[in-house]
């Protein structure tokens, strides 16, 4: 290993794992956003949100996760979701569907919101470009799960960073979606005298990071190209 790679790779252990604190809470004209690092099935909120495709199928990931610990191993959250769905074939990117929770955890109901997909390989759904529209519609997604949540009296929600793992093209993607996500939910507080608790549950300490302090994350992502710049030479 030379000298560069020697200090990269030190320098990727100094601003390594363990330099985060484990919630951040930011307060919003009345409403509180906590950023959590977890499993969001084990959380204790009013509603969770479930990354959905567009015809509310059993998918992977987070989605897939949701209808297999639900009763009946989703069987009955499936029937849910061909109810709520109803004529429609399939709903549109950022659809809000709400269903109840199926005896998943201490949930009353979810959300199934339809995320931007951003990743080509992803055959799921259809692939956006992470540009303007996508950034607004992926924005769109975050307000009108609030919006629901207001419409329904609900006072706590769970909310997955959406279009980050299965759908998002990249991780250098990931710091910019992250931005669109916590400035949406502030938006919204702002604009909406309501007593909101939500929690933004990440699923690992790296997306976390990325959102709960993202100058941090961001010279660690850098950090990350130049390992990937030097590798290949």
């Amino acid at each position: 290993m030379n000298k560069k790679a020697l200090f990269l790779f030190s320098f990727f252990v100094l601003v390594g794992n363990g330099v985060y604190a484990s919630c951040k809470t930011i307060f919003v004209n009345g409403s509180t956003i906590r950023v959590k690092q977890g499993d969001i099935i084990q959380n204790n909120t009013d509603v969770i949100v479930n990354p959905a495709n567009s015809r509310l199928l059993q998918g992977g990931g987070l989605c897939g996760q949701i209808f297999m610990q639900s009763q009946d191993k989703g069987k009955l959250l499936t029937k849910e979701c061909k109810k709520a769905l109803g004529e429609n074939k399939e709903c549109e990117i950022s659809d809000v569907i709400l269903t109840d929770a199926c005896g998943l955890g201490e949930f009353k109901k979810i959300f199934h919101v339809v995320p931007p997909n951003f990743n080509e390989k992803n055959l799921m759904q259809g692939c956006l470009l992470f540009d303007k529209k996508g950034k607004e519609l992926l924005g769109k997604c975050y307000e009108k799960i609030l919006n629901k949540a207001v419409a329904s009296g609900v006072r706590s929600v769970s909310i997955p960073f959406l279009s980050a793992g299965n759908f998002s093209r990249t991780i250098f993607d990931l710091p910019e979606m992250a931005a669109v996500a916590i400035e949406s939910m502030k938006k919204f507080c702002k604009s909406t005298k309501v007593d909101l608790s939500i929690d933004f549950v990440c699923f690992d300490e790296f997306t976390y990071g990325l959102v709960a302090y993202p100058t941090w994350s961001k010279l660690k992502l850098v950090v990350r190209k130049l390992f990937w710049y030097f590798g290949k030479r």
